[in-house]
């Protein structure tokens, strides 16, 4: 089916007319904005411990400085993940971190309206071992990203943006080098350094979202409840070594969203919508135009309980999979601890067919430290035909400063 010219002109028009009214809660869990200043739903967290808050205060009395003067709001954080598995094939273990530096500066009119603000976040993904943790799950013969976000990527750029207010902060420009998955097909327990780590639940596997690059992406509220997400980005993108042929080429990444929500406060704890998106033929890389549909419903319950059910389909199966459902729930501790569970079922473009089970528990030691176990079991794994089930288990670190 050929939408590629109906799609670009669908969506030229409505990021000319409802692109600028972007707004800042349309940023998902993963993005730099929800970093700094996370949403969890919980009104009066228990915390364990201040120990690592208390010992490092004079660093994070320096932060509140900045902001408060320079109006640079900064953040870092070190994550680490090994991987193993009870499957006969492939490595036997891999271990790779993820280490990031990013914040937010607004020099323009910060304390006012009509400010204009650049995000930025640069990342260091490296592997300690042969094989890094994201590649591991094809490593023992499953058709699964297991530890999205730890590759071996090295040193990347994945945000670097412009956010530019206008008319009384009801117009906003925000263009750059933009992360997608910050604004495309969103819900609760999707960060994977937090929340699951398997792309399957992490993103709709459905979807064939490009890496990190050149973009665009905005947002409208047509009501106090029905809004709207579009985005371009460069479908040739490379977050390692940024360039900006995408000029030359024409090959673009789009996506329109159309969600629901009963409170702007909770919108991704609670919410309803539907992604459309498209992607240009990549002629280099003899990867064919592409398009496809998601949904996905969550809802937080108590503000304890989340749960969710999602699917996805494409045409072409240029995605990990070409259709894909997901369904599962999480639980929020007084302390912040999150225990959760997903099923998720996909078949790829071969017509395939391979169903996962991932489970986690993501201890919160101190205000600042987290451990979190992972279990993944990948049922009828694609490219291992001798075994019908093939574990994978995971330990996750993460500091935050």
């Amino acid at each position: 089916m050929k939408v590629s010219l109906w799609f670009k002109g669908c969506l030229l028009a409505y990021l000319l007319v409802a692109m600028p009214l972007f707004a800042d809660s349309l940023e998902g869990p993963r993005s730099v904005a929800e970093e700094l200043e996370p949403k969890n739903g919980l009104t009066n967290p228990d915390i364990r411990s201040t120990y690592f808050k208390d010992t490092f205060s004079s660093w994070f009395e320096f932060k509140d400085k900045l902001k408060k003067e320079n109006h640079l709001d900064l953040g870092f954080d070190y994550s680490i993940v090994g991987s193993l598995s009870d499957a006969d094939i492939g490595e036997d273990n891999a271990l790779g971190h993820d280490i990031r530096f990013y914040g937010t500066w607004t020099p323009l009119n910060p304390d006012g309206t009509n400010s204009g603000m650049l995000t930025f976040k640069f990342e260091n993904r490296h592997a300690f071992t042969n094989l890094a943790p994201q590649s591991y799950g094809f490593n023992v013969g499953a058709l699964a990203i297991n530890a999205a976000q730890f590759s071996d990527a090295g040193w990347i750029v994945t945000n670097l943006f412009w956010k530019q207010r206008f008319m009384n902060d009801r117009l906003t420009l925000g263009f750059g080098i933009v992360d997608i998955t910050d604004f495309i097909d969103v819900f609760p327990l999707a960060n994977p350094l937090t929340g699951f780590m398997n792309l399957a639940f992490s993103i709709s596997p459905a979807i064939a979202v490009p890496n990190q690059g050149l973009g665009a992406a905005g947002g409208f509220w047509f009501s106090d409840n029905i809004y709207s997400i579009a985005s371009i980005a460069d479908a040739n993108a490379d977050p390692g070594s940024p360039e900006f042929d995408v000029f030359e080429t024409g090959e673009t990444f789009k996506h329109i969203e159309f969600g629901y929500t009963p409170n702007k406060e909770l919108q991704f704890l609670k919410n309803f919508h539907i992604t459309l998106w498209q992607q240009d033929e990549r002629k280099d890389q003899g990867i064919p135009e592409d398009w496809g549909v998601t949904a996905s419903w969550s809802w937080l319950y108590n503000n304890r309980w989340s749960t969710f059910v999602r699917g996805g389909w494409n045409d072409k199966g240029t995605a990990l999979y070409q259709k894909s459902f997901s369904a599962g729930m999480g639980y929020l501790t007084n302390e912040q601890d999150l225990i959760a569970m997903g099923f998720n079922w996909g078949e790829s473009a071969n017509r395939d067919t391979q169903k996962t089970i991932e489970a986690f528990y993501n201890y919160k030691v101190t205000e600042l430290l987290a451990v979190t176990l992972d279990i993944q079991q990948i049922f009828d794994p694609v490219f291992n035909p001798d075994d019908n089930v093939v574990g994978i288990y995971q330990l996750r670190l993460r500091m935050s400063f």
